[in-house]
């Protein structure tokens, strides 16, 4: 039986509104931990306020300047892996809820703490074929060179692996099971229902983030900043709901 997207929108929509506690707790969680670092950043890499507008050449420049910096790279990382634990700590908290256990914010945070290690291996085995194949791709146009086949094998082959493995970090935290148990039931659970998992990824991953960067690319003072940076945290939550309605639908059509 296919699942219906439409109905997992409509159940996390409502799911928000009858925990208006968790809601705006981890809505404000985004807000400070986002623009914590956002002020972090700009103390860190200050951007002259007389600079001109840059080009795409001249971006894209920067951007590779900067990833090459040692700090920026232990700035991104630290970045990554607190985003990284507020998503799975809501996970953590929604089943609790979802399951009646009356479980609070700190319990739940510890609890995703003593799994977090395993969480970010499966993030990084999901992830990381695909990342590679597009730096290559991006390293490539840079430098004006024909795109690689190995770039494009990887690009391609990390799709692939990012839908079938995409729910294993939601199960290891969700569950008692290894590392292994994690990724080995998860290609199991996936082996003919790769068109649902597709579906999910494009929402997750693409259209999610797609608005949040239109929000934030609209944000051109500080009030539209704040407003856009709460809709982008309420967005988020959201996703972790989704997420979680979809881990638990799918397993029960398994």
């Amino acid at each position: 039986m296919p699942i219906n997207f439409t109905q997992l929108f409509k159940d996390s929509w409502h799911f928000l509104q009858n925990e208006r506690k968790f809601a705006f707790a981890f809505v404000i969680i985004f807000v400070l931990v986002s623009a914590g670092f956002g002020l972090l950043q700009q103390a860190i890499f200050p951007v002259p306020e007389n600079m001109e507008p840059l080009n795409e050449q001249q971006q894209m420049d920067m951007l590779l300047q900067q990833s090459s910096d040692l700090t920026f790279l232990w700035f991104t990382l630290a970045k990554g892996l607190a985003t990284l634990f507020i998503v799975y700590w809501g996970t953590m908290t929604v089943h609790q809820i979802s399951q009646r256990q009356s479980q609070g914010f700190v319990q739940t945070a510890v609890m995703t703490f003593n799994r977090l290690l395993g969480i970010i291996l499966l993030n990084i085995l999901c992830f990381l074929p695909f990342f590679i194949g597009v730096i290559g791709t991006i390293a490539g146009a840079l430098s004006q060179s024909s795109l690689s086949f190995i770039s494009l094998f990887l690009m391609i082959s990390g799709i692939f692996i990012l839908i079938r493995l995409c729910l294993s970090p939601v199960r290891y935290l969700l569950t008692n099971e290894s590392v292994k148990s994690a990724l080995q039931n998860s290609l199991i659970s996936a082996k003919g229902r790769t068109s649902a998992l597709f579906f999910y990824c494009t929402i997750s991953y693409l259209f999610f983030p797609l608005v949040g960067f239109q929000l934030a690319v609209l944000a051109q003072n500080l009030l539209l900043t704040i407003v856009a940076l709460v809709i982008i945290s309420l967005i988020n939550v959201f996703s972790i709901v989704f997420t979680y309605r979809f881990y638990t639908v799918f397993n029960q059509q398994a």
